[in-house]
Parts: structure tokens; sequence; C-alpha cells
């Protein structure tokens, strides 16, 4: 028996519905993250800095994207977005979450200030208190 076989239609809707939202990711991630990398160097003028926002943007919304799928299923249903058990567990909507909202952090206090380093500190601490917070607030996947 075959695994399409063995899952029974809703499962099968759902991998395809995850593999259509990996396959769609990357290509939101990407426009986005040239996007948030053209404005943020318009806006800063520091290509370094900007290279570093929009990659952390770009990766946030690769893990956005798959996590709001999986917590499209009941909560009975949900499988682990991480097949490995062994391998280090974290909130994948929390973790997507903070990166996006670090890097508008980051090049909002850069923008404002006009210094890369402090924007950059502001938009770690950011990420970090929003990674604790968005860990609480957003259901488990």
């Amino acid at each position: 028996m075959s695994e399409s076989e063995s899952q029974s239609p809703s499962e099968l809707e759902f991998t395809e519905r995850m593999q259509r939202a990996d396959q769609w990711s990357k290509w939101i991630a990407m426009a986005l993250t040239f996007g948030f990398f053209f404005v943020t160097v318009l806006l800063t003028t520091s290509v370094e800095f900007s290279a570093v926002v929009a990659a952390a943007m770009g990766i946030g919304v690769r893990f956005v994207i798959p996590y709001r799928v999986t917590i499209s299923r009941p909560p009975d249903e949900r499988e682990p977005l991480v097949a490995d058990q062994g391998a280090v567990q974290f909130h994948h909507g929390a973790a997507g979450g903070a990166l996006i909202f670090g890097s508008v952090a980051a090049a909002a206090v850069t923008v404002v200030n006009g210094e890369s380093t402090t924007g950059l500190v502001a938009g770690g601490i950011g990420l970090a208190v929003s990674y604790v917070v968005f860990s609480r607030a957003f259901p488990r996947a």
C-alpha cells in the first residue's frame, strides 16, 4: 500500500495545501525580501544593513506561511512541523513573526535615528521580546 493510499482524503488535502504553501512561501518570501531590501536601501543608504534586515524578513515569512497552514487544521489533527522529534523544537509561528517584527523595528529605528547599529540592537531586542510574547500568544503547531 502506497503512502497516498494510506492517507485519508483530509490528510491528502492537507498535504497538498502544505506543499502549495511551501512552494508559494518561497516566492512570497523572495518578493518581500527584495522589496524590503530596496526600500531600506533607499531610506538608509546602507546596503549591508538592508541585506541583514531583508534576509531576516524573508526567513520570517518562510516560517510563518507553513505555520499558518498547519494551524488551520483542528488541534487534534495537527502534526509537528519538524518530523524529527530529536531535533530542537521551537515555535515556528513565533520565530517567523519575531523575525518579521525585528526587521521592521530595526529599519524603523535606523530610519528615525540614522544609525544602523542602534537599529540592529533595537531590532534584536524587539525580536527577542516579540518571540517570547508570540510564543505565548500563538497556538502551537
